[in-house]
């Protein structure tokens, strides 16, 4: 898979690798969610991903921390648009207005996210520049 097509795809917070959809399985009356990877398009091949019950389920409590970012088994490259792809999926995430209730907090945290963006952007330039 090129990594134009894997960066389209959301990333798996159990594995760290593109999957294709997420599937509902009924367990005693709980529905648990799971990560399908397509293996193998032709047969239609998955390997599935646990990621939790539906009902607690959240993106937040991923199984990777950021200190565990490294080391996949991935190549350079590829570990380096997933890192990318998790701060995009991030940064959505925190500028979801749907998940603010308050106005005033909203606010607040586009205030927080512009600053680091701002801090960012500058070292950034910087080395990018070379200096």
């Amino acid at each position: 898979m090129s990594a134009e097509k894997a960066r389209e795809k959301p990333l798996c917070p159990r594995c760290g690798e593109p999957y294709s959809w997420v599937e509902r399985r009924r367990v005693r009356g709980r529905v648990y969610l799971l990560a399908a990877h397509v293996v193998d398009p032709g047969k239609r091949a998955r390997r599935l991903c646990y990621l939790g019950p539906e009902d607690s389920y959240s993106v937040a409590h991923v199984t990777n921390s950021f200190i565990d970012l490294r080391g996949f088994g991935l190549d350079a490259k590829s570990d380096a648009f997933r890192r990318v792809e998790y701060l995009r999926q991030l940064l959505e995430s925190v500028l979801d207005r749907g998940m603010y209730r308050d106005e005033g907090l909203y606010a607040e945290v586009l205030r927080m996210v512009r600053d680091v963006v701002d801090a960012y952007r500058a070292r950034i330039e910087r080395l990018l520049s070379g200096t």
